[in-house]
């Protein structure tokens, strides 16, 4: 799709890192811009934490070194907490995709839950809407957004570490 854009672009896998750590952190901090796809939030957020890829976005966020961008699950890994999200996407499938339970917790440089699809229309969005409400009965801050919305967080503004 970003090729298709005019874009030049380089998939990397975090598969191929899991023992491989400096490697990713080389091939990301080659990077202007990272994209990260949706898909189930806590098969990605274990796939970053095999990898390293938690750890090195994380600081070169925080160094203004690149720019994030994330569809779905690729935006829902940088908030707080990923609880709730268990309402859509199923944290079992960690056991199955690399043998580990889920991860709850996320990149926390967003200081809000990220909630995508919102009254969207796809399938997901009614369950989307469950989200909301258990967010809104507990108290948790957070961002409903519908599809084609934008966050943009300035490195500046990312919560304290």
């Amino acid at each position: 799709m970003l090729q298709d854009r005019g874009y030049r672009t380089t998939e990397v896998d975090l598969r191929d890192h899991f023992d491989d750590p400096s490697g990713l952190a080389e091939r990301l901090s080659e990077c202007g811009v990272v994209w990260v796809h949706g898909g189930n939030p806590f098969v990605l957020r274990l796939a970053m934490a095999l990898s390293g890829a938690d750890d090195i976005l994380t600081g070169l966020l925080r160094r203004d070194a690149v720019v994030y961008a994330g569809w779905s699950a690729g935006a829902c890994v940088l908030s707080p907490a990923l609880r709730g999200l268990e309402l859509v996407d199923d944290p079992a499938d960690t056991v199955t995709a690399y043998g580990r339970p889920a991860r709850w917790e996320g990149l926390g440089l967003l200081g809000f839950g990220f909630i995508p699809h919102y009254r969207s229309p796809i399938p997901e969005s009614e369950l989307i809407e469950r989200v909301v409400e258990r967010y809104e009965r507990e108290g948790v801050p957070y961002r409903a957004l519908r599809d084609g919305e934008v966050v943009i967080v300035d490195h500046r503004s990312l919560p304290a570490t």
